[in-house]
């Protein structure tokens, strides 16, 4: 059995993998997002205008073209928007990266998180 310290220390890890590997590789999909996809679904009809306004700001923008591309890789993410991505617009790396960021954030922040509240809990 693990102590308390030790628990901290895989929650620690756990998110600072997150922070180190997954912050920089989200703002590297954001930066490689195809102009084409931004430029023919980040548009009005798609989002509003205030929306354009705050999406368009330099750190917050990268996510926003990074989720975008998500939508391309996840369908389900654009209904709200009524955006109907086509698979063929996004290459197989891009497409592949998009699935290891999901897949990294997707298992390393709950299972810390998880920690955390066993931690906090006990």
């Amino acid at each position: 059995m693990l102590s308390h310290d030790q628990w901290f220390l895989v929650f620690y890890y756990l998110v600072m993998v997150n922070v180190v590997v997954g912050m920089p590789l989200l703002l590297l999909l954001g930066l490689f997002t195809p102009k084409a996809i931004t430029q023919r679904h980040f548009c009005v009809p798609y989002y509003s205008a205030t929306e354009m306004k705050w999406l368009s700001i330099f750190p917050i923008s990268l996510v926003a073209h990074a989720s975008l591309a998500a939508m391309f890789v996840w369908p389900r993410l654009g209904e709200k928007r009524q955006i109907v991505p086509k698979g063929t617009e996004l290459n197989r790396v891009f497409r592949w990266l998009m699935y290891g960021y999901f897949f990294l954030t997707i298992t390393t922040l709950p299972l810390a998180l998880m920690i955390f509240l066993g931690l906090s809990l006990y």
